[in-house]
């Protein structure tokens, strides 16, 4: 290796390193697609949605054994809503069907229902093809969840 090719080739990795580009931002990158949203370990990939014009997937811990997908439902309901009853026996039925990841619920900081549909990958088995199919699977999944939802008139 001559001079300039070894002091590029070092350059580039400095690059990389101080970038920190983990496992998710280089599958992104191989596919093309931007990080929309970062918090700590968990990234935000936007995808096109028919009931909320965006839906965004979450990836947590991407760098780690087990690498969390998640993917909200645009319905945050009171736990008074009259339609509590209906949306979890729907989601639970949902998950006999869905093709990948399960329906859960959960709790924000004011006590309403969030449900999330979220999927476990083994890291060492993710590669762009993969990352792709898990991402665009779980944004139509919610995205038709939520269509549901909307025609029953549950917003």
């Amino acid at each position: 290796m001559g001079f300039m090719e070894g002091f590029v080739d070092g350059f580039v990795r400095a690059f990389n390193e101080e970038r920190n580009d983990g496992r998710i931002e280089q599958l992104c990158a191989a596919l093309g697609w931007a990080i929309d949203e970062r918090d700590g370990d968990t990234v935000g990939l936007n995808f096109k949605c028919p009931v909320r014009g965006r839906r965004t997937v979450y990836i947590n811990s991407g760098d780690e054994a087990l690498v969390f997908f998640f993917a909200p439902s645009a319905m945050i309901l009171s736990q008074h809503s009259e339609h509590v009853n209906f949306i979890a026996g729907y989601a639970l039925f949902s998950n006999a069907n869905t093709r990948l990841g399960k329906w859960q619920a959960s709790f924000n900081k004011r006590d309403d229902i969030v449900l999330s549909l979220t999927y476990t990958a083994l890291g060492e088995g993710l590669n762009a093809a993969a990352l792709k199919y898990i991402c665009s699977t779980m944004s139509a999944e919610a995205s038709n969840f939520d269509a549901r939802m909307k025609e029953r008139g549950i917003r």
